[in-house]
């Protein structure tokens, strides 16, 4: 591993070491478990019960507290047996590595043990810094907070997937074969800030925690992408979730270029008065069974209404009254 190799891991790891050597042999994973002498299954004894330990600690020092009673929980107990049991899953080891982009540094010849040699190396990762750190827990328990992104499950649980943004930026740079991003960490004022770059421009993320600032500017990341038309969001039953940046007038011209183009079919405007709303428009096409209806007191603009709503159904955005 080149000195270049450990200096970019340490810093996607927040974490430096005193020992090299130690770092290395943690990237030593092999497709199955192996009984060398030097490699990362070495690593994972002390790694596994570290992790445990470092959990246990992070969800009781939430939740738990000490009065002049006794020792008890804030909340109830299967509530923290939760948390942890959530925390201390294979599958968030291995998402986590695959995240950072660790799985970079290892040789994975099938896919099938893709999964596997990830999660092994988490466990590794942390076994190294506890010998490197001299079983420091002040050391250890930080790190594997920062690794597992324990903050942000502490503050948003387990089943709001939507404010995991920077698992979803990592999803549609697999899908879309995008160069996953870096986040850089400093910092000001003596609060954590994290900086990732997004094309030309600089994202600044803030936050309580590294991992907080981390999930701030991914929020602002996915937002960018959003507002660049490269990740369209939709709600559960499959509509675009967002507003049509387009005008009554243009989309008339939208119907009428997409009807020259012979994607839909004949367009039809008709009108009807209405003594409360004036004029009710109507837009249809040719084919489609969806019929548009909107309302003004100028006729005209009422049917460039209706065209709007026909474009919002035809592009998959759920309608509403304009």
């Amino acid at each position: 591993m080149s000195p270049q190799e450990i200096k970019k891991i340490e810093s996607i790891i927040q974490y430096e070491f005193k020992n090299k050597k130690l770092l290395e042999e943690a990237f030593l994973v092999e497709p199955e478990p192996d009984n060398e002498v030097y490699s990362s299954e070495v690593f994972r004894i002390p790694g596994k019960r570290a992790i445990n330990f470092a959990l246990t600690h992070i969800v009781l020092n939430r939740f738990g507290e000490l009065k002049d009673e006794g020792y008890g929980l804030i909340t109830d107990k299967d509530s923290v047996n939760y948390i942890l049991n959530n925390l201390y899953t294979r599958d968030v080891y291995a998402r986590n590595i695959q995240i950072l982009g660790l799985e970079e540094f290892l040789y994975i010849p099938d896919e099938d043990v893709y999964d596997d040699m990830t999660r092994r190396l988490f466990e590794s990762l942390v076994g190294a810094v506890t010998i490197d750190s001299a079983w420091d827990l002040q050391v250890i328990t930080p790190f594997v907070s920062f690794l597992l992104d324990c903050d942000f499950y502490l503050e948003y649980g387990f089943e709001d997937i939507d404010a995991h943004y920077v698992a979803k930026i990592y999803n549609w740079c697999v899908e879309n074969n995008k160069s996953f991003p870096v986040y850089r960490f400093q910092m000001e004022d003596n609060k954590p800030v994290c900086k990732v770059k997004f094309g030309p421009t600089i994202v600044t993320g803030v936050g309580k925690s590294k991992t907080l600032a981390k999930f701030d500017a991914a929020k602002q990341v996915y937002q960018m992408l959003i507002d660049g038309g490269y990740i369209i969001e939709r709600d559960e039953e499959g509509y675009i979730i967002g507003d049509l940046k387009m005008t009554p007038d243009e989309a008339v011209n939208y119907l009428d270029s997409q009807f020259k183009e012979g994607a839909i079919g004949e367009i039809s405007y008709t009108s009807a008065a209405d003594s409360e709303k004036g004029y009710i428009g109507i837009c249809s096409v040719d084919g489609n069974d969806f019929t548009a209806y909107a309302s003004d007191f100028d006729e005209v603009l009422a049917m460039k209404k209706a065209a709007y709503k026909m474009v919002r159904h035809l592009l998959g955005y759920r309608n509403r009254d304009i």
